[in-house]
């Protein structure tokens, strides 16, 4: 009997190192919360990031663009700029990443992405003002 080809398929684990990292950041240096779930509710306690953007690159860039020596980066600060402006920032940064890592997977495979599972604890935060498409 002749072996029938099977579709497609794309497999591969991503990890997002810095994801958790830049939220205890904001608690443990920062001391902006006082844990690390009270991140989103002071996040969604504004319409935007007020024009701040971070890139959490605490150990460089990792995923997908590979640079150990970037560093860190949190610009766009104004005297307006809060602390919620910045747990925004943050928690965008992490979708960003994410979105640049599927972006990547899609032009390596030269296909759509049907099904993506996660685990991880920074998916329990609703990102309710992130709009990334």
């Amino acid at each position: 009997m002749a072996a029938t080809a099977s579709p497609y398929m794309l497999w591969r684990e991503v990890v997002i190192a810095v994801a958790g990292s830049a939220i205890k950041w904001l608690r443990d240096s920062m001391k902006m919360v006082t844990s690390a779930a009270e991140v989103n509710d002071l996040a969604d306690s504004v319409p935007d990031t007020g024009g701040v953007y971070f890139v959490t690159a605490f150990s460089g860039l990792l995923a997908p663009y590979w640079d150990p020596g970037a560093a860190g980066l949190l610009i766009g600060l104004s005297s307006y700029t809060t602390p919620a402006h910045i747990a925004l920032a943050t928690l965008e940064a992490n979708a960003f990443q994410t979105r640049a890592i599927l972006e990547s997977m899609k032009l390596d495979s030269k296909k759509d992405l049907k099904h993506l599972k996660v685990d991880s604890t920074v998916t329990f935060y609703s990102f309710s003002n992130i709009a990334v498409s």
